[in-house]
């Protein structure tokens, strides 16, 4: 009776594993895996039966063997790699992997026994080309910002022109996202927002009244950030300066970022010198 089952589970291994190598031929790498794994634990089922391990202790150890040889395929499998370099590949960062990974966007094939992502560079590059190929951006973004609460009535007025740009170049169902902080603040909320809708694909168009109603420093990288990423970038007022217009400009705007950062200390002069003084003798 043992011996039947042997044999069973045995051919039941031998025809999972002929399936995995036909479906890796034919660059279906996922589905291999799934294959190889059942062959595993079909000889493997053979194998305890075999030396005939029964009862808890060789259920432990059987599962033990089946994830340990389900790793060995996968990882000596061709064209496998780590998340470090897979994220090199797409050009995003492990972070950006890990937040796709539970989205469902881009899953792994596997995890090692440390729980260490592996992917597959047919993947990998698969997952460019649909993000290259896939569907094209269709939102269009008009994004308005003032640097305090004093100047928000201005938002009002950036709106209007922007509208009115867009109506005049025949840009349809826009969306407009305001917002109060500084341009040297590349940590504002809606700022953060709007860049990872442009690194997903989805906005088509981003106009701004002026390159520093976007960002007060390093336009130029933001500006290609977005033509990288399918997005174009309309600026209302495309004023030309001269290179030592360009710097003094540059210099003048981190000047006064720094000067609005130590006038709003001197709100806190007193709890400072307070705390400066420290207790009573």
């Amino acid at each position: 009776m043992r011996r039947q089952q042997v044999q069973a589970e045995w051919r039941r291994a031998q025809k999972a594993l002929r399936a995995a190598e036909l479906l890796q031929q034919h660059g279906l790498v996922e589905d291999a895996i799934s294959r190889a794994y059942y062959a595993i634990m079909h000889a493997a089922k053979a194998a305890l039966l075999v030396h005939t391990v029964a009862g808890k202790k060789g259920e432990e150890e059987g599962t033990k063997w089946i994830v340990s040889a389900q790793l060995y395929i996968i990882v000596s499998m061709e064209n496998t790699i780590g998340i470090t370099k897979a994220a090199e590949m797409l050009g995003v960062t492990v972070k950006t992997l890990q937040r796709w990974d539970r989205e469902g966007r881009l899953v792994p094939i596997a995890r090692t026994r440390t729980n260490r992502r592996v992917y597959t560079v047919e993947q990998v590059r698969t997952f460019q080309g649909l993000r290259t190929l896939g569907q094209a951006p269709t939102r269009v973004v008009l994004y308005c910002r003032v640097s305090s609460q004093a100047q928000k009535p201005d938002l009002v007025n950036q709106r209007a022109a922007l509208e009115q740009f867009c109506a005049a170049r025949g840009l349809a169902n826009v969306e407009v996202v305001s917002e109060v902080g500084g341009g040297l603040n590349f940590t504002r909320k809606k700022f953060v927002a709007l860049m990872q809708a442009i690194d997903r694909y989805e906005v088509k168009t981003l106009v701004v009244a002026h390159k520093d109603r976007l960002v007060r420093f390093g336009f130029c990288w933001f500006a290609q950030f977005c033509a990288d990423h399918g997005c174009e970038l309309l600026v209302l007022n495309q004023e030309t300066l001269s290179p030592e217009q360009e710097m003094v400009q540059d210099l003048m705007t981190i000047v006064h970022c720094f000067s609005s950062r130590l006038y709003g200390l001197r709100h806190y002069r007193k709890t400072l010198a307070d705390a400066l003084k420290g207790p009573p003798a």
